[in-house]
């Protein structure tokens, strides 16, 4: 019986962007209409004080024609193009977070579709916070090329670090390119996957790392999409067999490879990343933030899952089953983060 090749797509298309050759961030950023950026915020304003939980509203509360205009093209990228885009508009300065994370949460539920739940999660406004400094991303050092555990994921920052604190997107088409064109022999490695630890997300009685290896790159009726969290694979790397510690050599080379495609840019109050989480990687310089509370470093996180987004290989989420269901597909987690 003769043995199957692997499908290792070689991605041609605007996908694989390089980001030397994109335009500066001002040729693409989109920035929204203020009349109707002015009327949503108005609309939050009022819906905040009434203190429901953030699921509660009915979304056609906010909506606004011009507003749903103006994000089709980002949408459109997000989705379909180079996996990213930057908003810009919102005035955040001043504003209740109350009222930004209603914001925020009509930004994500217009961009995860019909099938859409939110939740907030705890607040972590500080980067020293104790209930947050296991996770990743606390604190002010650099973080490195990863993905979260989501379709998408939107960041609106609130306030900016005094220095640093840029952000790097960089596409996992170019870089699964490089490696096929250069170390193809580490791809069967980041196919294998490896098992993740849990750390913190588990629940209670759940063993520490999954059943099931996570494939950093995977293929799901030809579509290509990535996993990659470095803290969460660490801890069993290099000590099960060959396989993970071809892992290791790999690892670092995607380092690399994202060094070399990247696009890093400043993201300024007011203004919101949106990433497409399976298409895309993202990292972060190390920062220095301002000393007094009120002015420290602060986003709001958007992770967000829909259903039909795009075809995926069922080990990327801990059930399949749940993330198809119409019942749970679109989950989002509203996170304020200080990293």
């Amino acid at each position: 019986m003769l043995a199957m090749t692997p499908f290792y797509p070689y991605v041609v298309d605007r996908r694989a962007w390089i980001g030397d050759e994109l335009p500066d961030k001002e040729d693409w950023v989109v920035r929204l209409p203020l009349p109707a950026v002015h009327r949503l915020m108005e609309r939050a304003g009022a819906l905040a004080e009434c203190r429901r939980p953030i699921d509660a509203f009915d979304r056609r509360q906010f909506f606004d024609t011009e507003f749903a205009a103006a994000l089709a093209a980002p949408f459109a990228e997000v989705r379909d193009g180079r996996g990213f885009a930057v908003v810009r508009g919102f005035p955040v300065d001043g504003a209740p977070l109350e009222t930004l994370k209603l914001v925020l949460w009509e930004l994500g539920s217009r961009l995860a579709g019909e099938h859409w739940q939110g939740e907030l999660a705890k607040v972590a406004t500080t980067a020293d916070d104790s209930a947050s400094s296991a996770r990743h991303g606390a604190g002010d050092g650099p973080l490195c090329f990863h993905t979260n555990a989501c379709d998408m994921v939107a960041l609106m920052t609130v306030r900016a670090a005094r220095r640093g604190g840029d952000t790097s997107v960089a596409s996992g088409f170019a870089v699964h390119n490089l490696f096929l064109r250069e170390r193809p022999d580490l791809l069967p490695a980041l196919y294998r996957g490896a098992h993740n630890h849990r750390r913190a997300a588990g629940t209670h009685g759940e063993p520490t790392t999954t059943a099931r290896r996570v494939p950093v790159f995977s293929t799901a009726g030809r579509a290509l999409s990535v996993r990659y969290a470095p803290p969460y694979l660490a801890d069993d790397l290099g000590v099960a067999d060959d396989g993970d510690s071809k892992l290791v050599e790999a690892m670092d080379a995607l380092e690399r490879y994202g060094e070399r495609v990247k696009t890093t840019f400043r993201l300024e109050p007011g203004e919101v990343l949106l990433l497409n989480n399976l298409t895309t990687l993202h990292a972060r310089s190390r920062f220095e933030d301002w000393s007094e509370t009120g002015r420290k470093r602060l986003l709001l996180r958007l992770t967000l899952n829909a259903k039909g987004f795009r075809p995926i290989d069922p080990r990327l989420y801990s059930s399949a089953t749940a993330h198809d269901s119409p019942a749970v597909s679109g989950l989002a987690l509203l996170r304020e983060i200080a990293a």
